[in-house]
């Protein structure tokens, strides 16, 4: 509100008079009049109950705000949760599958250690029953030539098929059992010469 004086004082009067009311209040000059602008009471209590309103709505919106992020971010946890169990669980499988092919790899090196064992025990068969073939021969062209004269033996070549690691995948067959050499088996046949002795006796009548 605003009101109109001739004079200053009157003007200062009425502007001090607001003041003790705890009124808000301002002088302006303009031309050769004085304007004092103040605010009554009423208008105070209006703007209070206005500010309040506002406040209110403000509060409301803030409720409406809140709530929605808070929303929002539970739906973006249970998202993120599910996307982390999905990781998870595809983990696990990928661990299980490796844990797998590991038992099937250790199953077939297993095998192939057991069949090199199997061979092993018959080579030294084959050794064992050679050193004794030998000796058994010795001793009878010893004896034969005490009683019937000289004894030879001649040496034939003989081949034989032996069963060996493929050298192309050093025995373990290739990646799933690819390997071109020994198509997965991890063994190749080869051909080897072996020695077969034929004896000849020769009397001593004959010398």
């Amino acid at each position: 509100m605003v009101k109109i004086f001739s004079s200053f004082k009157d003007a200062s009067v009425f502007s001090r008079s607001l003041a003790i009311k705890n009124i808000t209040q301002q002088i302006k000059r303009r031309g050769n009049t004085w304007e004092v602008s103040y605010t009554d009471g009423t208008s105070a209590e209006v703007i209070n109950d206005h500010d309040l309103r506002k406040l209110k709505e403000l509060e409301k919106e803030n409720k409406i705000l809140k709530s929605t992020i808070e929303e929002s971010a539970q739906k973006l946890s249970y998202e993120k949760n599910v996307e982390i169990d999905q990781m998870l669980s595809k983990l696990a499988a990928e661990e299980t599958e490796i844990a797998l092919a590991s038992k099937l790899e250790n199953q077939r090196l297993d095998e192939i250690r057991n069949t090199l064992r199997g061979y092993e025990k018959e080579a030294i068969k084959i050794i064992e029953q050679a050193t004794n073939q030998l000796e058994i021969v010795e001793a009878l062209k010893s004896a034969y030539s005490k009683k019937f004269g000289k004894a030879e033996v001649d040496k034939i070549t003989k081949q034989v098929t032996e069963q060996k690691i493929c050298t192309n995948c050093s025995g373990d067959g290739g990646i799933r059992g690819g390997c071109p050499v020994c198509h997965g088996s991890g063994w190749v046949s080869d051909l080897t010469n072996i020695l077969v002795y034929k004896a000849k006796l020769f009397s001593q009548n004959s010398e």
